[in-house]
């Protein structure tokens, strides 16, 4: 007859090793949110970051996209500052009124 174990089981110390948003769906990362949103590649995804195309939450050093930052935005009819037709004939400010 075997005797039941009284011992408790060891906890984990820490933080978890892989952590992830709550919710997926409002975050991702450059590359995925460049691949769903614009079909781009890892190359193109990190440009248009840099042109600021995204709507970037910044944690630290990550960067994350907000899906629903990105969703307002392309439904507003949003047209990259680079993209412009006028941008060769606008000044600074007059592009972020744009």
């Amino acid at each position: 007859m075997q005797v039941a174990s009284t011992e408790t089981p060891k906890r984990r110390r820490g933080p978890p090793k892989n952590p992830r948003p709550a919710n997926p769906e409002y975050l991702l990362s450059v590359t995925d949110a460049g691949k769903r949103f614009f079909g781009f590649g890892v190359r193109a995804s990190w440009a248009a970051y840099k042109r600021g195309d995204f709507v970037v939450v910044k944690v630290g050093r990550r960067v994350f996209v907000s899906v629903p930052g990105m969703v307002e935005r392309l439904t507003k009819g949003w047209v990259s500052p680079t993209r412009h037709p006028h941008a060769n004939d606008m000044s600074p400010r007059q592009m972020e009124a744009v």
